[in-house]
């Protein structure tokens, strides 16, 4: 509580407060030498309406007002501008960031300075959006830096989680984000829940491990990698997931005296190499080829074959495919005639590295192929074989997942400053009349705000904000992102360890700093007057707050995520796109989306 000689300052404050004013308006005129246009700045011009000349004071009182109208009727027309200047700026440098040809900070600094002339941003607007544009840098170099260090996709795993991954995790790289795909729900889970674990599994508890359960897919704000911060995403495949028989290329080894058996069928171009040389090829390494030239319409079963010594064909063979005898399979193609042969062997001499002459053998019989190893030195054979692969299952569902999740660390370079209400401001919102008021017209009211202040900058109309905008993105309706917060688990955060434990504490701070924070506001009517009530002995009745927080978290919170989610409506029905209104959406905190709203005209 301030007292009167709390607002009497002393000569030497007085002379570093003109210093100090100086000195900003100085760097003001500096930063306006930097842009070729006189910048809008809402906040100041808003002051400004209501101020007169000399001369303006000397009108009639209708005319005066006649003037401030006209003057509010400018702002508001230039402020609507304004904001779909900026609108339209994110969407440019997004657009710009999601293009196949990337982006550049120059890039995007030029898209910035075009449009900050354009539509007149203030010196704090081209800050907001230097800063993003920095920070998408940041992150843009991070993710490609990292992505080169761990090329494989588990070690990548391993490094931001410090753990290896159980099952399958696919890396899907964004233009500033790394999104990992967990097929095992373990996986996940540990990831998920890394913050609080820190990669340690023994941490976990049973309310970590079904909330990861629940999501569908999270944005992190970190990881064991710090230059990665707000830039993770992880997609739950756990409960999305099918396998498949697939054909995939390996590699092996033939030992000496070991042979290698494999179908036919899946074989396209089986290629063995040797370290020794032969006639044809005077250089190591030694490349032979099983390659399938032709296959039958009906089953795709080989039908021509050519096995291939460094680029020369030394057999052509067609497949005699249906014949009744199963050693029947194979003609030699010299004339392409139908002589049936029990089976094809051909015998491969190469000069091993000390001189000797060894072989292999390759023999084509009934499907199969067959590799025989005769040789000091092993071959290495790269071939294709089927294998169980898990896949997504719902490709629609998993693309949704990655839109809302790197849409949540998008948001983060847009987030709008918050005002910060404290109990000078609370008390001119409550105490809206000059005179006395009596403690129980006060006392509610306050409680009221106070609570609504707490939901507020504890962070849960904060996050559910960044999930309207994301659910929004991915391509949800207004109605149904409403109902998803409000029914969804994930979403009851008053709940949450986290925020239940600020919640209990809210009736022991309203107590405490009421009583401390509003003696110079309550009074008591009395016969002879009014009379100020001493709040260090106010009883302030404990049901009363539990009862406000209840409401408070609960219906009125209900009701609020109808209103906000009512916006998306609101700017749909005046022809703004999708893309138009987040972008529009991004430049306020959820508590003023409905002035925002109002605000902008209908498209024509």
């Amino acid at each position: 509580m301030l007292g009167p000689k709390d607002l009497i300052s002393s000569p030497e404050e007085d002379a570093e407060f003109l210093a100090e004013l100086n000195r900003i308006e100085k760097d003001e005129q500096e930063k306006k030498k930097k842009f070729p246009y006189e910048p809008f700045n809402p906040e100041f011009e808003l002051k400004e309406i209501r101020k007169l000349t000399k001369g303006q004071k000397n009108l009639m009182l209708e005319q005066q007002r006649m003037l401030v109208k006209a003057k509010l009727e400018r702002y508001k027309s230039l402020l609507a501008r304004q904001k779909e200047g900026v609108a339209q700026t994110i969407g440019l440098l997004r657009a710009q960031v999601e293009s196949q040809q990337g982006a550049t900070i120059d890039s995007l600094e030029t898209i910035l300075r075009d449009n900050a002339s354009r539509y007149k941003f203030s010196m704090h607007t081209v800050g907001v959006f230097t800063y993003a544009i920095n920070t998408f840098g940041k992150k843009h170099e991070a993710v490609e830096q990292h992505r080169k260090l761990y090329p494989d996709d588990k070690k990548f795993f391993e490094a931001c989680f410090k753990v290896a991954p159980k099952g399958k995790v696919e890396v899907v790289m964004g233009p500033m984000t790394v999104l990992f795909r967990c097929f095992d729900i373990d996986d996940y889970t540990l990831a998920f829940n890394f913050s609080q674990t820190g990669g340690d599994s023994t941490k976990l508890d049973e309310t970590m491990v079904e909330r990861a359960k629940l999501s569908g897919g999270v944005a992190l704000s970190g990881c064991a990698v710090e230059e990665l911060s707000g830039a993770v995403v992880l997609e739950n495949a756990s409960s999305n997931k099918k396998t498949e028989e697939r054909l995939v290329t390996k590699k092996t080894k033939v030992e000496e005296n070991r042979r290698f058996v494999d179908f036919l069928i899946n074989q396209d171009d089986l290629v063995i190499e040797t370290k020794g040389v032969d006639s044809v090829n005077a250089e190591p390494p030694n490349i032979y080829r099983i390659k399938v030239v032709d296959r039958y319409y009906y089953d795709n079963q080989p039908k021509r074959i050519q096995i291939i010594d460094n680029g020369k064909v030394l057999r052509d063979l067609t497949i005699l495919h249906g014949l009744k005898s199963p050693n029947l399979g194979f003609v030699e193609s010299d004339n392409l005639s139908d002589r049936p042969v029990s089976e094809v062997y051909e015998r491969l001499d190469v000069h091993e590295e000390d001189g000797d002459v060894g072989f292999f053998g390759v023999q084509l019989r009934s499907g199969f192929v067959r590799v025989e190893n005769y040789m000091k030195t092993p071959l290495e054979i790269t071939y294709r074989a089927t294998e169980s692969v898990e896949v997504i299952k719902d490709k629609q569902y998993s693309d949704q997942v990655k839109i809302h999740e790197e849409q949540h660390q998008f948001n983060k370079l847009f987030m709008p400053s918050e005002i910060h209400l404290w109990w000078p401001d609370i008390r001119r919102n409550v105490t809206t009349c000059i005179g006395p008021k009596r403690a129980e017209d006060v006392i509610r009211p306050l409680i009221e705000r106070f609570v609504r202040f707490e939901r507020k900058f504890m962070g849960i109309d904060t996050a559910a904000r960044d999930e309207i905008l994301a659910y929004y993105k991915e391509g949800r309706i207004p109605e149904a992102i409403a109902v998803t917060l409000s029914i969804s688990k994930l979403y009851d955060y008053k709940s949450m360890e986290y925020y239940k434990k600020r919640v209990d504490e809210i009736v022991e701070k309203v107590t405490k700093v009421v009583k401390e924070e509003m003696s110079d506001l309550l009074w008591e009517n009395e016969s002879d007057g009014a009379r100020l009530l001493n709040s260090s002995g106010l009883e302030l009745d404990e049901d009363d707050i539990k009862e406000s927080i209840g409401r408070v978290f609960g219906e009125d919170y209900l009701a609020d995520l109808r209103k906000w989610t009512g916006v998306l409506t609101i700017l749909e029905e005046k022809g703004y796109s999708r893309d138009e209104i987040i972008s529009l959406l991004y430049q306020e905190p959820v508590y003023r989306w409905i002035n925002l709203a109002k605000r902008m005209s209908v498209k024509s």
